[in-house]
């Protein structure tokens, strides 16, 4: 056999890493790389940046948040605390406190972006939540952004910063789909830019999450084990569509990801 086909670097060498890194029947489990750890070290940042402690950003997101709601009252005036909060899905007329309870600025950016981006999704979720609270005394249905809030803490198990019952803190363990935090990112993103495909899966996991506890009509009560369904579908998804990219019969991407569960395209 010829020593320079068989070299270190030669295409045949480059083949059999590519094959065992993928595996016989899909990806392989593996850390982040470096690009894929920035996303992730921002993704931490964001959490841990209690919201409220940069004030003239925290004013601009909930004035944004507040603009973005595409069912609020027509007559609703912005203010940083009343009652115009609980009608947006705050458990109080502060948002401040319902954001401050760990989701840090991170949850905020996350209901911004979803808010933003879905708005047709967001008003009938809150739509259907709203009737379901109002004909139940609120013990059905969910309070759409304190709700949201737990699913920031969510994505952030499903990416390995979070234990996903304790809460702690932890480093991000081997996953086979890293590679869906960088897809299609620009190599010169920085800053909040790297949270786009985080932001992206915020939004397919509080859609999952609200059709399974639609469907379930679950109470309040419920609303943990419901959580905890839906990043176990989504970690299995995300798993399954891994090995499809892999093989080439498919991309690891948000778009892929929505596809492959059922969910319309963003609009």
């Amino acid at each position: 056999i010829n020593a320079e086909y068989m070299g270190e670097n030669s295409s045949f060498s480059l083949f059999v890493s590519n094959y065992w890194q993928m595996g016989s029947s899909g990806a392989t489990a593996r850390l982040p790389t470096e690009s894929e750890s920035a996303v992730l070290q921002h993704v931490r940042t964001r959490l841990g940046q209690t919201f409220g402690s940069d004030v003239a950003e925290s004013d601009t997101v909930l004035r944004s948040l507040f603009a973005a709601i595409p069912d609020r009252p027509d007559d609703a005036q912005y203010e940083s605390c009343g009652t115009i909060w609980q009608y947006i899905g705050f458990q109080n007329t502060n948002p401040l406190s319902d954001l401050g309870r760990g989701g840090g600025t991170l949850s905020a950016l996350n209901l911004l972006f979803f808010a933003r981006n879905c708005s047709a999704v967001v008003s009938a979720m809150r739509l259907r939540q709203r009737e379901k609270r109002a004909a139940s005394n609120a013990e059905r249905g969910y309070p759409w952004a304190a709700s949201g809030i737990s699913i920031t803490r969510m994505c952030c198990a499903l990416v390995g910063l979070i234990h996903p019952t304790a809460g702690s803190s932890t480093q991000p363990s081997e996953k086979k789909w890293y590679p869906f935090l960088v897809a299609g990112l620009p190599p010169a993103a920085a800053g909040d830019d790297l949270l786009a495909n985080f932001h992206e899966l915020y939004c397919i996991a509080f859609e999952l999450f609200d059709e399974a506890y639609t469907a379930a009509d679950a109470t309040y009560m419920q609303f943990n084990s419901v959580v905890q369904q839906t990043r176990e579908r989504l970690g299995a998804a995300l798993d399954t569509l891994a090995d499809s990219a892999a093989s080439g019969s498919n991309e690891l991407s948000p778009r892929a990801l929505r596809s492959q569960l059922g969910l319309p395209p963003r609009s």
